[in-house]
């Protein structure tokens, strides 16, 4: 967290001086955004963002970014994020994105830029604008694709990021490609390792990104293929069971949206293979986990709609009943830890451009989804629960 903050420190002061340095020109480009949402979570069994067998309000983000652009190839801009979700977040502000973009080339139907900095990471439709709930189709994106329990991994990394448009009479061609260390933090070793050991979790070299992307002229239909890797060591602590293991991570998303006067119907696959090896027998797994969604939504009116989402995910396709991996464990952890199957039916309204209310209840089966930071001890998981989520946000 500390260097997040010093990194803000820095980053901030220099995008208003570049912008100031240009004169007026520079200051008059210069916006300031930001959001607040707050959200409230019951659940009748198990625990998603804090205590929501009991009712948890303990989901929160508020955010606040600037962009600046001193001339008119460069754009600067940064984000700060505050974000509670349950024992996962502590609503500790941490920099979200600072980027310096720089359009390299800008033709009737070329465009070629490139970001550095803390990038966000081109993942599937809705990664890189999940952060803003206005952005987002239903209170928590599909969990099958963006796991909140990991947000931060997946949302943005440091490096660099290039970017490639095409401009034809079929619709626009897109293509991102970029380097950048991931950002981690307890919660992807809980994911990787079970539970937050004493060690540590580092990058052992930057990771790969590339999105292509397609979208007709009228964004009726919207397409896209994702990839992305990791490659991360653990360097054990005192009494830590798992030795310097090594942890390599592919992403494969394929991604499309279609888009009517009334209805938009959007449907994601990951197709996600791990390796584990060099922790010890307990760790070392090879597995390819799978995910997908499938979501259909219906505008009553410009301001009001419906939603219907089904996914499911299993950390191994091989075993999407979780039975060898509880096998494996000793019957320490439950099979219904390894997948999750979830029916959400839910409601969006903005009053107006500003204000976003929203209403999601979802049936789900298998606890796949669920961060053992919220559930410390999995004997005590019901397979089978339901989930009410509510979200007030506000944005400027």
């Amino acid at each position: 967290m500390k260097r997040s903050l010093s990194l803000t420190t820095l980053f901030l002061p220099w995008l208003l001086l570049a912008g100031m340095a240009r004169g007026d020109a520079g200051l008059d480009s210069l916006q300031v955004h930001g959001f607040l949402s707050q959200g409230f979570v019951k659940t009748d069994h198990n625990r998603f963002f804090g205590p929501s067998d009991e009712g948890s309000f303990q989901f929160t983000e508020i955010g606040i970014n600037g962009s600046i652009r001193p001339t008119s190839s460069l754009l600067l801009s940064a984000q700060l994020l505050a974000r509670k979700a349950g024992a996962m977040y502590d609503l500790r502000p941490t920099l979200d994105f600072a980027q310096l973009r720089w359009e390299i080339l800008e033709r009737d139907r070329f465009d070629l830029g490139v970001s550095i900095g803390r990038v966000k990471n081109p993942i599937g439709l809705y990664n890189v604008t999940r952060d803003v709930a206005h952005t987002r189709p239903s209170v928590f994106l599909p969990q099958a694709i963006y796991y909140d329990k990991v947000r931060n991994l997946q949302h943005s990394s440091d490096g660099v990021l290039l970017h490639a448009s095409h401009f034809s009479d079929v619709g626009e061609f897109a293509l991102d490609l970029g380097l950048g260390q991931p950002i981690l933090d307890s919660n992807v070793e809980r994911v990787v390792l079970g539970r937050d050991w004493a060690g540590e979790l580092r990058s052992e070299r930057p990771g790969r990104r590339m999105q292509l992307r397609f979208s007709t002229p009228d964004a009726g239909w919207r397409l896209a293929l994702s990839y992305a890797d990791l490659d991360l060591r653990f360097r054990p602590g005192t009494g830590d069971l798992p030795g310097p293991g090594r942890t390599k991570i592919r992403f494969i998303v394929a991604s499309a949206e279609y888009n009517a006067a009334d209805w938009a119907f959007t449907a994601e696959y990951l197709h996600e293979p791990v390796k584990l090896s060099g922790y010890g027998a307990a760790f070392d797994t090879e597995t390819a986990s799978k995910a997908w969604y499938l979501q259909g939504r219906y505008f009553v009116t410009p301001r009001l709609s419906l939603h219907l989402r089904y996914e499911q995910a299993c950390q191994s396709r091989d075993d999407c009943d979780g039975r060898d991996a509880a096998a494996r464990s000793g019957f320490t952890l439950p099979a219904s830890l390894f997948y999750a199957k979830a029916w959400t039916l839910g409601l969006r309204w903005e009053p107006s451009e500003r204000v976003l209310l929203g209403a999601d209840l979802t049936l789900n089966h298998g606890n796949y989804f669920l961060s053992s930071a919220d559930n410390p001890d999995p004997s005590r998981l019901r397979t089978d629960w339901k989930m009410l989520s509510l979200l007030a946000a506000y944005r400027f």
